[in-house]
């Protein structure tokens, strides 16, 4: 696959942050252990290929913080349809959306902001979009947060966004932020218009360092070049940027990820395929277990190693980066869902609540050890859950003389499927 780049007492917010990441990539892993066997095939969808047939190529515009998790499921992509290649030209959206917007070739535009999609979409009521996309295959696939990251050593002690918005207008801090074109620093706009700040005058004292794209942003904040950074929760994460606080919507707006094929797409079969993968994987690790090669815990086990020496120490590590993109994005649109549980229920101490929107409460009140119980239990239920869909599925595929993936039998006999 090609990449084009162009550019006290209780628990600490780290450990409780830790927790949560647990119970993600269970989430994720409980996600792929219910998905059936028949989704799988590949034999009638579009874009395979009988072996030696002539290659052809995906097209794929899609925002820069999307870089890790895509890059995996593109893996997964060309694995499953023979003879396709998947390139990505990873970008900020703003810049992005000028290049299909003067004629550049793609199959798909993965955008990390409304604005952005709206612009090349004519088909909104009220919008004067360009009309390059097929308004009929959008979808607002994921959900995101703005954050507030700092340095690990912190050098200016910046602990949430009321802070910086002190810090900043005492000309105390250099914050860094995405350029007016980038959906990352549209938000970090509303974030100062909302504590009444001038970015303009905040630019010219010097206490603005901008990126291209919001992994330029999280670059700097990494390599301590500033004091602190805006950039998506999906982004800390994968860069391990120490994350301080976030953004309301009251502050900056829903972040939302919409993806559409283009009219022009030179392979609208491919990119119609690759839309329905996105659907079904987007929050699920089954995919790399299954591209996991077999013969390399055939080699282990005929040295001698069990079952669960392979699964550990051969397959995980083989598997990490899938489960790692799974997770994040399984993150991603599990912060769309919370924003709908919280709609939908409500949140009326004593009278309605879920397990999420209690663990959201509890911490943010400050009680971390009450937030971490609920965090354990949830944990606990997604592995019954796991346990009770893998023991399912493997009675099921007895009877067609398939084996089912289990932790005690080992990951290596699960891809016998």
């Amino acid at each position: 696959m090609h990449y084009v780049s162009e550019k006290g007492g209780g628990l600490t917010r780290r450990q409780f942050v830790g927790g949560a990441a647990a119970l993600v990539a269970t989430a994720a892993l409980v996600a792929c252990g219910g998905a059936g066997d028949g989704a799988d095939s590949s034999a009638s969808e579009p874009g395979t290929a009988a072996a030696g047939a002539k290659r052809r190529t995906l097209t794929v515009f899609a925002a820069a913080s999307l870089t890790e998790a895509l890059q995996q499921i593109g893996r997964m992509f060309e694995r499953k349809h023979t003879g396709v290649t998947v390139e990505f030209n990873f970008d900020s959206s703003g810049t992005l959306c000028t290049q299909i917007a003067e004629g550049a070739k793609a199959d798909v535009f993965f955008s990390a902001a409304e604005k952005q999609m709206d612009q090349l979409d004519g088909g909104l009521d009220g919008q004067e979009g360009a009309g390059v996309v097929d308004h009929a295959t959008r979808t607002d696939l994921l959900q995101n947060k703005v954050v507030l990251c700092v340095p690990d050593s912190n050098p200016k002690h910046v602990q949430s966004f009321d802070g910086l918005a002190k810090a900043l207008a005492a000309h105390q801090v250099l914050m860094a932020m995405g350029n007016a074109d980038v959906p990352v620093g549209q938000y970090t706009q509303r974030i100062l218009a909302h504590f009444g700040l001038d970015e303009s005058a905040l630019a010219q004292a010097g206490c603005i360092s901008y990126g291209s794209n919001v992994k330029e942003v999280a670059a700097q904040v990494r390599e301590a070049s500033v004091d602190c950074g805006v950039v998506y929760a999906t982004d800390a994460r994968a860069e391990r940027l120490s994350q301080v606080d976030d953004a309301t919507e009251a502050m900056c707006g829903s972040v939302t990820y919409p993806v559409a094929a283009l009219k022009a797409a030179p392979e609208p079969k491919l990119a119609s395929a690759f839309l329905d993968f996105l659907h079904a994987k987007a929050a699920s690790a089954r995919g790399a277990f299954e591209s996991f090669d077999q013969t390399l815990a055939d080699a282990a086990r005929t040295l001698g190693r069990s079952n669960e020496w392979v699964f550990w120490r051969v397959k995980m590590p083989c598997c990490r980066q899938g489960i790692v993109a799974g997770a994040v994005l399984a993150f991603a649109r599990a912060l769309g869902e919370y924003g709908a549980t919280s709609m939908v229920c409500g949140y009326m101490p004593g009278s309605t609540a879920t397990v999420s929107t209690t663990v959201y409460q509890l911490w943010r009140t400050g009680d971390n050890a009450g937030a971490l119980a609920w965090v354990l239990v949830n944990l606990a239920i997604s592995c019954v859950v796991l346990v009770a869909l893998n023991v399912v599925q493997g009675r099921t595929a007895g009877g067609r003389g398939a084996a089912s993936f289990s932790p005690a039998r080992g990951a290596a006999e699960g891809d016998a499927r």
